[in-house]
């Protein structure tokens, strides 16, 4: 019997992280960082249909209980009832439908949104101050036109907001989307949003926040959390330029 997973993804640079230290104050769940269930799942998917046997004796059954089987595995060494796997693919609509039938019921996702505009200016200082390290090719770059241009990084963004709008149009039902700005200003009214939706009680949060363990991406700083929750204020318009900025005004799907 698969574990009563739900899925955490996100927009880079929207809140997921400060979310993920809140939902994970929590004593009955357990937060992941970014996780590789995901792609372990596809690789099995994939191996399971390439098989010569697969037509034969192979059924899309035996492949939905494996993929239970993996998850159970995944997380075997953890008691508690909510497990909160994050990664930013789950909203894919076909990965959508397949895990609905691995769980047997509609899929849950928790999805942070922020403009994009926003997630842009944020990433860029990020990665325009950071200290590149040994196993990355991230180098800062002084012109926001050229790092959008050419950044890998802005790749990352452009697919995280692609694939979650997809996911959102295709089951709007299936998401409980927690906007960057009502998080910062009202986590406590989030918090109580995402525990409704998940059929839980509601847990009175701590102001303290507390680090969480996400180390992908190899950038320094990207996922440093402060001891409260405050906005980090830019003039968004200002760093990207009127050309950029409205460019980006079309990606605020659930606006």
């Amino acid at each position: 019997m698969m574990k009563d997973v739900v899925f955490l993804s996100s927009m880079h640079r929207s809140g997921s992280t400060l979310l993920a230290s809140l939902l994970g104050q929590r004593p009955d769940t357990y937060v992941s960082p970014t996780s590789n269930l995901y792609e372990i799942m596809g690789a099995v998917t994939t191996a399971f249909k390439r098989s010569r046997s697969f037509p034969i004796c192979g059924t899309d059954d035996e492949l939905y209980r494996i993929l239970g089987g993996v998850a159970d595995a995944k997380y075997a060494d953890r008691d508690e009832p909510i497990i909160i796997d994050k990664n930013r693919s789950w909203p894919n609509p076909n990965v959508m439908d397949t895990m609905s039938k691995v769980l047997d019921k509609p899929i849950k996702i928790i999805a942070t949104v922020r403009p994009m505009a926003e997630c842009v200016v944020s990433f860029y200082e990020i990665h325009r101050h950071a200290v590149p390290c040994q196993f990355c090719s991230h180098k800062a770059l002084k012109d926001v036109k050229s790092w959008v241009d050419t950044s890998p990084d802005m790749k990352y963004l452009i697919y995280s907001q692609k694939v979650l709008q997809r996911g959102y149009k295709n089951k709007p039902e299936n998401f409980c989307l927690i906007e960057y700005d009502k998080l910062c200003d009202n986590p406590q009214g989030e918090l109580d949003r995402i525990a409704d939706f998940l059929g839980v009680e509601r847990y009175t949060y701590n102001p303290h926040i507390d680090q969480v363990d996400e180390s992908a991406w190899g950038i320094e700083g990207l996922h440093t959390l402060g001891n409260t929750i405050k906005k980090t204020k830019r003039d968004t318009k200002q760093i990207l330029g009127d050309e950029l900025f409205e460019y980006f005004q079309d990606a605020d799907f659930w606006l």
